[in-house]
């Protein structure tokens, strides 16, 4: 199916269910109803008698649509599964010293976490497409009703997580392009940058390590208590040539802030070659409308 088709199905799916609250698909027996008889009421008036509105057969293949949605929570469960893998093998690379063995250990084994979740990623994308063809000769349908509804929620749910789990993957990949080791290359390209904001807090990595997490979980929880839909953008500058100062810097307060309760999904990190000593800027944003 080109992008294009499935586009159009979508949008009609979005337009009907939008329309449509549950049980308000019209039904042919519910517009014409046949008259079975006509009985004189009281004062000698003639009231019609209709007959049962005759079933209307499903026109949607059920062992079909019950193994598409099997197919999708399976998905979900295994995409879930890999994340975890993904942010242990984060969590671990976070603390350990460049020195050690597991330092780039980890960082190898988050890589591959985020190839497994991007190979599952690929499979839900071909769910998608099958479910949207699946109701595509649905919309065709006048008596569909009920059966159209239920399709297009199912290709709504995996048109919907396919877009939030492609956020995510960018997202991770982007993050640990940026705190790629030295070992293994150059830091890749940032996703964020300041956009002249206002920083939220300002952290300075002196001679002397600053002493800056518990100020600042203070900070996160009072934030948090009074907006909920915050995320952190995480930005290090410093010399060109205290790379490995920075990336520290960055995986420091990354800890700092899983502490305060902030998952990875609402950070977002850039390491910015500018300035003559390090410092990490944590900058707001709306992770919704």
């Amino acid at each position: 199916m080109t992008s294009r088709r499935q586009s159009l199905v979508l949008l009609a799916l979005t337009l009907l269910l939008a329309g449509c609250a549950q049980g308000q698909w019209p039904h042919l027996g519910a517009v014409e109803r046949p008259v079975t008889a006509v009985a004189p009421a009281a004062g000698g008036a003639a009231t019609e008698t209709p007959a049962p509105a005759p079933a209307v057969a499903s026109t949607v293949d059920r062992a079909r649509l019950a193994a598409l949605r099997a197919r999708f929570d399976e998905l979900r469960a295994t995409l879930q599964g890999s994340l975890g893998v993904y942010e242990a093998m984060l969590d671990r690379h976070l603390a350990e010293a460049p020195a050690t063995p597991y330092f780039a250990e980890a960082w190898s084994g988050a890589q591959s976490a985020l190839s497994r979740m991007s190979a599952e990623i690929d499979e839900l994308r071909a769910l998608n497409d099958e479910a949207t063809a699946f109701a595509a000769p649905l919309i065709a349908i006048p008596a569909a009703g009920a059966d159209l509804q239920e399709v297009g929620k199912l290709v709504a749910d995996v048109d919907g997580a396919l877009g939030r789990w492609r956020q995510r993957l960018y997202a991770e990949q982007n993050r640990l392009a940026v705190l790629t080791p030295a070992a293994v290359g150059e830091p890749g390209p940032n996703a964020i940058d300041a956009h002249n904001r206002t920083a939220f807090a300002e952290i300075r990595f002196t001679a002397a390590a600053p002493a800056f997490e518990a100020k600042l979980r203070t900070a996160v929880r009072a934030l948090q208590a009074q907006v909920s839909n915050v995320a952190f953008d995480v930005i290090v500058r410093g010399p060109a040539s205290a790379r490995d100062e920075e990336q520290a810097a960055l995986r420091r307060v990354l800890r700092a802030l899983k502490a305060s309760g902030v998952g990875y999904e609402h950070t977002a990190i850039a390491l910015t070659p500018d300035g003559e000593s390090v410092a990490v800027a944590i900058y707001l944003k709306k992770t919704s409308l």
